[in-house]
């Protein structure tokens, strides 16, 4: 549901229309990152932003948050200690605006989850009577 405000007969102006918008749930892991995608037209071209549930600015954290020129909000891969539930557990909506008007995305709940560190146990035989090696490994491809 997009929600405009918007003044009436400007010539040649439009207020901004989303073009791309993202999806209602995002759900990533830490070694991943993502990106919530948003798009807008309008004359004059519209600002793009993110913002919060509370409708506060969704300013960049470095290295956990950041939003591109194109109006793409990113979020990084990040290690497992660096996890922020008010960045990566959080609601967001963009904002389109220009000159015209403004619009309001959809809510977007936004959940990036630390991935689990899964051992496992492996057992190597030896001949008889040696003991028994028994090993642990976890992933390489798993971040901090």
């Amino acid at each position: 549901m997009d929600i405009c405000r918007c003044e009436p007969n400007r010539k040649d102006q439009r207020g901004p229309v989303f073009r791309t918008e993202p999806s209602s749930r995002v759900e990533f892991s830490n070694s991943s990152g993502t990106e919530l995608r948003c798009g807008a037209d309008g004359v004059p071209n519209p600002r793009l932003s993110w913002q919060t549930r509370e409708g506060g600015n969704a300013r960049d954290v470095p290295g956990l948050r950041y939003t591109r020129s194109d109006g793409t909000l990113v979020f990084p891969p990040f290690a497992r200690n660096d996890y922020r539930q008010d960045v990566h557990d959080t609601v967001y909506q963009c904002l389109a605006s220009n000159s015209v008007g403004s619009i309001v995305s959809r809510e977007v709940h936004v959940r990036g989850e630390r991935n689990k560190v899964k051992p496992s146990i492996w057992r190597s035989l030896t001949p008889n009577p040696s003991p028994a090696l028994l090993g642990m490994g976890f992933r390489s491809d798993l971040r901090n």
